[in-house]
């Protein structure tokens, strides 16, 4: 949605009830591969958790990969990470958030398994997302500033540097740079797993363009006509000459 405040948390009161009708005897080795919650991580042996921590890490790794890939091409302004022309932003967007949800799954599993004295030696950054001008001049003009998570993701090694063994990140690095920053490394997931709420249950709303609509067949009339594309809007009923 095209905002300047954060985005509505998928985990809404549907998700809640769901989750708690699921009893002992549920599958919860298959609930656990899209929803590692310490609540859920709680139902599986030891060895599952061990698989799953593996998983995970071969995940990261894999799109650590691609995001290299796509850092390479796209010329990327990494100090504010607002995109310009010539940035594949759907693209490094996409990969960003699949970066940051398979990394929420990896910190989750560490903590489970006891074992986030990992982190002393290997914490993996947070990847940010390109954001589109237009959004942070809306946040300007309404009295908000820079992400301060900027500045971390400015300070670490990039995560696909880590993996190629041209860098490293631990704990300690991260903690400092959030200090830096001004936030607490470990409330903004930084270092440990994010604690989320029970979002209110909204139907989900008609965008174009990211944009709330009321009615799609108009709006897709008006896309048409680029009023929704930031360029030069075409009249719907242009004058005859």
């Amino acid at each position: 949605m095209f905002t300047n405040t954060s985005q509505e948390r998928p985990f809404d009161e549907i998700c809640e009830v769901l989750l708690k009708r699921c009893k002992e005897d549920a599958n919860w080795w298959a609930i656990s591969h899209i929803y590692t919650s310490q609540q859920v991580l709680s139902k599986l042996t030891d060895e599952q958790k061990g698989m799953l921590l593996g998983r995970w890490t071969t995940a990261l790794q894999e799109i650590a990969t691609l995001l290299d890939e796509v850092w390479k091409a796209s010329n990327i302004n990494r100090e504010t990470m607002v995109v310009k022309r010539g940035n594949d932003s759907t693209t490094w967007n996409n990969t960003a958030g699949a970066w940051n949800k398979a990394r929420d799954n990896w910190m989750n599993l560490i903590y489970a398994l006891g074992i986030d004295y990992i982190l002393d030696e290997l914490c993996f950054g947070k990847v940010l997302r390109l954001m589109a001008a237009d959004v942070v001049f809306w946040h300007a003009t309404t009295g908000g500033k820079l992400d301060p998570n900027t500045h971390v993701w400015n300070k670490l090694p990039l995560p696909w540097e880590v993996f190629q063994g041209k860098a490293t990140c631990n704990k300690e690095l991260v903690i400092k740079y959030c200090k830096e920053a001004g936030i607490d490394a470990e409330k903004t997931g930084w270092i440990a797993p994010r604690i989320h709420g029970v979002a209110a249950f909204k139907p989900t709303p008609e965008l174009v363009n990211g944009v709330v609509v009321s009615n799609p067949f108009l709006a897709t009339v008006l896309k048409r006509h680029k009023y929704f594309s930031g360029k030069n809007a075409k009249p719907l009923f242009p004058e005859e000459n």
